[in-house]
């Protein structure tokens, strides 16, 4: 099994091979299949990455955008000092400034809470069949999932779904995982 920062680099080789032209094609697909997911679930609060463009992330401005014309509570995260993460509620009125990893945050002065998110989308390098992802080492996900019981979506490229994720105890599983291909819906060992 290799390790998972043999994955990771893997994983942005792979990424960084595509054109752009295919990699704004897979993208758009993924977020239009995550669109139709979010079909399933009329209402939910939604807890949405803005995607970086330095890490080659998944677009999700199409995603956060049918979000809020459509009605979904949607908050995004916010980073703090210490690791922590929290989901800061959002609208079309909410002003971002860009993150030293390039990452949209919002400018809130008293940020407004999603305590509980429905869905909660999460950014990844690479992931498996199983729930396993491999973020980028930081660690915000994985602690900030192991305090919600919400739907856990990850956005990951065909490309990068891999036969089996290097696991630690504190890694946080998926419940669904969104490719290009189509939505992958995990089903837990019994």
């Amino acid at each position: 099994m290799r390790s998972k920062t043999q994955v990771r680099s893997r994983c942005r080789e792979l990424r960084n091979s595509l054109s752009e032209k295919q990699w704004s094609e897979l993208s758009s697909q993924i977020a239009l299949n995550c669109i139709k997911l979010l079909g399933e679930y009329k209402n939910a609060g939604v807890f949405l990455y803005r995607s970086s463009v330095k890490q080659r992330e998944i677009d999700t401005d199409s995603i956060f955008k049918h979000c809020l014309d459509n009605g979904y509570p949607l908050a995004v995260p916010i980073t703090y000092p210490g690791g922590l993460m929290q989901a800061v509620v959002v609208d079309q009125f909410t002003v971002f400034s860009f993150t030293d990893w390039g990452i949209p945050e919002p400018v809130v002065v008293s940020p407004d809470y999603m305590n509980e998110p429905d869905v909660i989308i999460v950014p990844l390098l690479a992931a498996d069949r199983y729930g396993n992802r491999i973020g980028y080492g930081k660690g915000y996900y994985d602690r900030f999932l192991a305090g919600a019981s919400g739907l856990r979506v990850g956005l990951c490229p065909d490309c990068c779904l891999v036969s089996d994720i290097p696991i630690e105890p504190h890694d946080e599983q998926l419940d669904v995982l969104v490719t290009e291909s189509g939505i992958l819906r995990i089903v837990a060992d019994t």
